[in-house]
């Protein structure tokens, strides 16, 4: 039965409503400090452990090799308490004022804040900790859950388990998953144990390492009903959260309709509901905090009524003189911290926009959405939809020809589990590899760097990623070779995720455009010697467009197949987009093109709110 949950979730609100001033407030001061104070610290940390390994950025899988390393553990521990001990100042500032106020002695934020500065080595402390602790439990579990990908699914390319699940991919999927919940079992487990370790250091004054012990003790006592506690908390703020996006949203949809005949009135809508989403948030992510702070020490006080020690709660406060500044000056604060905020915002919307763009449109694999992948259907598919660039995927065959092909075997393509470095010119000009997308397309063939180039000369340019599966031996060359022999120098880019290939072409050619590809990356990739780098929509952030513009080099991003997302893409600036879809791509530009600047501002807004289709 979850009930006394309730009523323990019941009273937190209720006392965090009383003391609502204060923690809006505190809420917006420990936020500004976390973004002003903590984040770029350990920013630093993380910037300084990547130079110290000798390179100006990391990306993909050499992030895990980093992250292997003693180094990389370093940082990782350390980024990670970053981000525990931003959640943990909060919470004990509003904890500091709950625990006053049971007293008797109301303390405000300033009170609050100054107790939280005064705690902040032992926090910092307690994070480093919390998170060593954290990822002792972590690591092993995805350190397993790697060796069972390797001993199951490495016979073949990664792509083809993902595509046709075969039994092996099935039982590795469920052994994994096991594995992973086994994991995260154990460390929730181990959290309700330490979970009465914040108050026990903040209030009993009791160091970190002991504090958490002394919580285990404690919540062996009371697990039933600190594990009710914490089982509302999260099921209501989630629901609570749900609510205000979905009412946020229907609202958005009934009252931007209304202004759609004039522009001008519609931007204004908007720009309200900018405000208002941001407010509301602020309010929302506030009251979670404090019901989470008044929770805490309701736990801690019924599980060791000693922790109400004198010594560790902020100095005692007239209850008169401290309503009158919260009443008016910390409000007046709070709204104009929130008016900063939203004026930020707005700023930032109309830095985003670009009122002249140059989008290049790329079709990924040469247009996967319509024909096989990496095909010469695929190519002519591209180049009818009006694709800039077609981009493909080149390994090298066994006699060192230039194969365009992405996995590294032809399991999901041709069910033939020849690997490409073992194929032989016979193979290449017999295996079919278009029956699998439909049979209209079984007589497709495995083509090579020369054929593509000669689909592609005179109709469109082409992007060529260097697939790096450890087995090559002289694709750079060999590429180098086909592109000049079909003298098509000038209609060519090089891309690839191995930073060894970008570094051999470059040498090789120094003038010709070479790019990053990249999911992931810590570090300034702004500073490799590249022409152009090829992000994960997740990395597509205006902040390193800017910055990678300031460096002279191109961003596009992969892989775009949403309308909405295309046109936030477009709104912002960014040099190309790869998609499957290139006639969709090409029909959002020609949509923006008509637009003036008023409405290319109201998408932009409306796509960073969620509010467009």
């Amino acid at each position: 039965m979850l009930h006394q949950g309730f009523r323990n979730y019941h009273d937190a609100a209720t006392r965090a409503m009383s003391e609502w001033p204060r923690h809006l407030a505190t809420h917006i001061t420990a936020s500004a400090l976390g973004s002003l104070a903590l984040w770029p610290l350990f920013a630093v940390l993380l910037q300084s452990a990547i130079n110290l390994s000798g390179s100006r950025v990391i990306s993909d899988f050499d992030i895990a090799g980093f992250l292997l390393t003693p180094l990389g553990l370093l940082a990782l521990v350390v980024v990670f308490a970053a981000f525990i001990a931003i959640l943990v100042t909060e919470t004990a500032a509003m904890m500091a004022i709950d625990m006053a106020e049971r007293r008797g002695a109301p303390a405000g934020a300033l009170h609050a804040v100054q107790f939280l500065l005064r705690h902040l080595p032992v926090l910092v402390y307690f994070g480093l900790l919390l998170a060593a602790r954290t990822l002792a439990i972590l690591l092993p579990a995805v350190g397993l859950a790697a060796l069972i990908s390797w001993g199951l699914l490495r016979a073949h390319d990664i792509n083809y388990y993902l595509a046709t699940h075969p039994p092996e991919f099935l039982a590795a999927a469920a052994l994994i998953a096991l594995t992973l919940l086994a994991a995260a079992f154990m460390l929730l487990r181990r959290l309700l144990r330490w979970s009465l370790g914040l108050p026990l250091i903040l209030f009993a004054r009791i160091r970190p390492t002991t504090a958490l012990a002394r919580s285990s003790h404690l919540v062996r006592k009371r697990r039933p009903a600190i594990l009710q506690a914490f089982i509302v908390w999260g099921a209501m703020s989630f629901g609570l959260t749900a609510l205000l996006g979905s009412a946020l949203y229907a609202l958005g949809d009934v009252v931007l309709p209304l202004f759609e005949a004039s522009p001008g009135s519609q931007a204004v809508a908007l720009g309200f509901g900018v405000v208002v989403w941001i407010v509301s948030h602020a309010l929302l992510l506030a009251f979670v905090n404090a019901t989470f702070a008044v929770t805490l020490n309701g736990l801690a006080l019924a599980a060791d009524p000693l922790i109400m020690s004198e010594a560790g709660v902020p100095e005692p406060s007239d209850r008169r003189g401290m309503r009158r500044p919260i009443g008016w000056a910390l409000i007046a604060g709070a709204t104009a911290f929130i008016a900063a905020g939203s004026a930020g915002g707005a700023i930032s919307l109309i830095e985003d926009l670009r009122l002249e763009n140059h989008v290049q449109v790329i079709a990924h694999r040469g247009g996967a959405t319509a024909a096989p992948e990496n095909t010469r259907a695929a190519l002519l598919q591209g180049i009818a939809d009006g694709a800039d660039w077609l981009e493909i995927d080149v390994q090298e065959a066994a006699d060192g020809t230039v194969v365009v092909i992405h996995d590294r075997d032809l399991m999901r393509q041709a069910k033939t589990p020849i690997e490409v470095r073992n194929l032989t010119s016979d193979d290449i000009a017999g295996i079919d590899i278009g029956s699998w997308f439909a049979p209209d397309f079984a007589t497709e063939r495995l083509m090579t760097l020369p054929d593509a180039l000669s689909v592609a000369k005179g109709s469109a340019r082409l992007l060529i990623e260097l697939k790096d599966y450890g087995q090559s031996q002289r694709l750079e060359e060999s590429v180098v070779h086909d592109i000049e022999a079909a003298g098509m120098a000038d209609d060519i880019a090089i891309m690839s995720m191995s930073r060894t290939m970008i570094e051999r072409m470059k040498a090789l050619r120094p003038d010709w455009p070479v790019g990053l590809l990249t999911a992931r990356a810590f570090g300034d990739m702004t500073r490799m010697d590249t022409n152009f780098l090829a992000v994960s929509t997740g990395m597509a952030r205006t902040s390193l467009l800017r910055s990678a513009h300031d460096a002279d080099q191109a961003v596009y991003v992969w892989t775009v197949n949403d309308a909405a997302l295309m046109s936030d893409l477009i709104a912002r600036g960014f040099d190309g987009l790869v998609t499957d879809n290139p006639a969709l791509a090409r029909e959002m530009i020609a949509r923006h093109e008509t637009l003036s600047p008023v409405h290319r501002l109201m998408l932009l807004a409306g796509s960073r709110l969620g509010l467009t289709d």
